[in-house]
């Protein structure tokens, strides 16, 4: 694997309207891509809070499909949330506070040697050893 996916980039395909720099990048670099359970969290965490029961469905069937095409799903880990405490507490030195949810992604894609794609660049640009691209771009 060589990406971490973001749930920006994950949901993209279900868009009236994707971007197509990014769905052309899944084509071509969707068997070398991952996400975090953080990030499939985040994803469901939508599915179920979204109003309408049909769009509800066609999120959950994309869920199952990616799973069913071998998709990953990396776990939060201990070598992650070891990372994750030392990171945090020297961002907090420099007067930082990251978000937990990003924290947990960053580490996950750190301790996996994966460059995370996010179309939330800066929120994840004080994050050390962290490679970031955006494929909005």
């Amino acid at each position: 694997m060589k990406y971490l996916l973001d749930n920006n980039i994950l949901s993209e395909p279900t868009k009236k309207q994707p971007a197509a720099s990014v769905l052309n990048h899944l084509d071509l670099e969707g068997i070398f891509a991952c996400t975090s359970a953080t990030v499939w969290n985040e994803l469901w965490y939508g599915i179920h809070r979204h109003p309408d029961r049909k769009r509800q469905q066609a999120l959950s069937d994309y869920m199952q499909c990616l799973l069913d095409d071998g998709f990953v799903v990396l776990p939060f880990c201990q070598q992650a949330a070891e990372w994750v405490a030392a990171e945090r507490v020297r961002l907090e030195q420099s007067g930082l506070h990251p978000a937990k949810y990003d924290s947990e992604i960053a580490a996950v894609a750190v301790v996996n040697q994966l460059t995370l794609v996010t179309r939330n660049v800066q929120d994840f640009s004080h994050f050390a050893e962290l490679r970031v691209v955006n494929w909005f771009a």
